[in-house]
């Protein structure tokens, strides 16, 4: 029989056992993060938002809904409207209400939702942003942005500035969620995190804990990946991005289902 220490347990992240080390239902407190249950295979958060909430820290988000049968967005703790580019529909998948964004069928269209104003956080403020997406139907010729910008992206497998991202792009061959990180000068690669897969919800996260020293890196609530090297400016101010970019003559999509950004001192 295993003892109450052995499926209730507290540590760092860093110190977490592999979900597959512990017994299924095994719960895990995070000191520097949020709060997990292992299913047997993987960590799971229950907690969605990692511990914190609007009561403890400044919160933006934004989420798919219905007004009035159209679809629209819902903004919370700000007044700036988000920028969408491509065709935008509402669909199911399975119980989530994605917008769906695609691009136009010509090689470089984008398609996708962005903060109007690249000034809604800091990397002094500790942000923690996560954004819940759906990837493209079809995984060939696309390349994809989602995280922290300081300048609009082009068309490009480079951040146009400062910013903490995901990219996923099929002209480089990148294996999986790539984190990137820009100085605003030069641009450091991770190490993929899995891979990616059509029709597929995906929670991406990044954030950091010592004011943009250091960006931790996650998908579906994975291990996180720690990333120093040309990190944002600490008082470069961000917005977000989530945008796939066709690469042929052909449409290409990416759903967006929530997006929330945290920062401020905890309280």
């Amino acid at each position: 029989m295993a003892l109450l220490s052995d499926v209730i347990q507290r540590g760092t992240l860093a110190a977490r056992p592999a979900a597959t080390a512990v017994a299924t239902g095994t719960l895990y407190f995070c000191s520097d993060s949020g709060n997990f249950r292992s299913n047997g295979t993987s960590w799971e958060s229950i907690d969605g938002a990692g511990g914190s909430d609007f009561i403890s820290r400044h919160l933006n988000a934004w989420g798919a809904c219905f007004t009035s049968g159209t679809p629209t967005d819902y903004t919370v703790g700000t007044t700036i409207t988000p920028t969408e580019t491509g065709t935008q529909t509402a669909v199911l998948a399975s119980t989530n209400l994605i917008l769906n964004y695609a691009s136009g069928a010509v090689s470089g269209n984008d398609a996708g939702i962005r903060s109007s104003q690249l000034l809604l956080c800091q990397p002094i403020l500790n942000p923690d942003f996560q954004a819940v997406i759906r990837s493209p139907s079809t995984m060939t010729n696309v390349r994809i942005w989602a995280g922290l910008i300081s300048a609009v992206n082009t068309n490009s497998d480079t951040l146009a500035g400062h910013g903490a991202c995901f990219r996923y792009s099929t002209v480089v061959g990148d294996a999986g969620w790539l984190p990137i990180t820009r100085d605003g000068a030069t641009q450091n690669p991770g190490t993929a995190i899995g891979t990616v897969v059509a029709d597929t919800l995906y929670r991406l996260r990044m954030r950091t804990l010592d004011a943009g020293v250091t960006w931790k890196f996650s998908v579906n609530g994975s291990a996180e990946q720690d990333v120093v090297a040309n990190v944002p400016g600490t008082t470069t101010s961000l917005g977000f991005d989530v945008r796939v970019y066709t690469q042929t003559a052909g449409s290409r999509n990416i759903g967006m289902s929530r997006i929330q950004l945290q920062y401020g001192a905890a309280v």
